[in-house]
């Protein structure tokens, strides 16, 4: 672990050393080349997002000083992430996954982001590439036949985090599967206020799972673990097949890049 964070100690000191407007104006620059470059099709290519702008970037928004990871946070997620999946531009969904790969990488190697090592470990994935790939080979997993679907007793759904997309999306998808799986136990993962929205639903159960849509990197990559566990909690006793998990791009799997399936384990 020592030499593992050594090589780090001299960007820490150049990282300490900057005051709050100054690492906000850099941040700010490299979010902008990042989501720019994205939706200019002249930039891409197989080494966009560029590695240093992405790296200087994930660091500062876990800043040590609050002020700075809270305004860094927001400018990656809004101006960056948000900018690049919103824009349906070719290619914008694989500059994400390398992006948000090699920013969760980056923290899980650092004390910080201990949390983070242990939860990637326990899916048997150690380094970015891994966790790109993983994420890449979502989109060719099969539909589930008619035989799987009739197996199903449990439906978990995340939350998109903010009432507008919930509203828009996970609402659809949980109209969807109510018809289609009208036998199964649904249960909606996200913030408390949910209850206010879909309390009356019968059927329906929500359970609360903070995520911190204000606070640092960090902040919000630790409602990851806390998914995690509930997940394992909800489909404790069913079998193979018998709990789905449904992310609609959820900002508690950071939009899927962040596994949640102890099947992905392989246990």
């Amino acid at each position: 672990m020592g030499e593992e964070t050594s090589k780090y100690d001299s960007f820490d000191q150049f990282l300490a050393g900057l005051s709050t407007e100054r690492a906000v104006g850099m941040a700010e620059r490299c979010v902008r080349l990042i989501a720019e470059g994205t939706l200019d099709e002249r930039d891409q290519g197989w080494d966009w997002p560029p590695r240093a702008a992405v790296s200087l970037v994930g660091a500062l928004a876990g800043h040590g000083t609050r002020e700075i990871a809270e305004a860094v946070t927001s400018l990656l997620f809004r101006e960056g992430i948000e900018r690049i999946n919103d824009s349906f531009a070719p290619g914008a969904e694989e500059v994400y996954r390398r992006l948000f790969s090699q920013v969760i990488h980056y923290w899980s190697r650092r004390p910080e982001g201990r949390f983070l090592a242990e939860g990637l470990r326990s899916f048997s994935l150690t380094d970015e590439n891994q966790l790109a790939a993983r994420h890449r080979g979502l989109a060719s997993r099969p539909v589930p036949t008619a035989a799987e679907r009739t197996a199903v007793r449990k439906v978990l759904f995340l939350s998109r985090v903010t009432v507008g997309a919930d509203v828009a999306i996970t609402s659809v998808l949980m109209a969807a599967l109510r018809e289609a799986l009208p036998g199964a136990e649904r249960v909606l993962l996200g913030a408390e206020r949910l209850r206010e929205l879909y309390g009356g639903e019968a059927g329906l159960q929500v359970r609360p799972i903070d995520y911190p849509r204000g606070g640092t990197l960090l902040a919000r990559l630790q409602s990851w673990p806390a998914t995690l566990a509930a997940i394992d909690q909800e489909l404790e006793g069913l079998g193979p097949g018998e709990g789905w998990v449904i992310d609609p791009d959820s900002s508690l799997s950071q939009r899927g890049v962040l596994p949640l399936l102890k099947a992905d384990r392989g246990d």
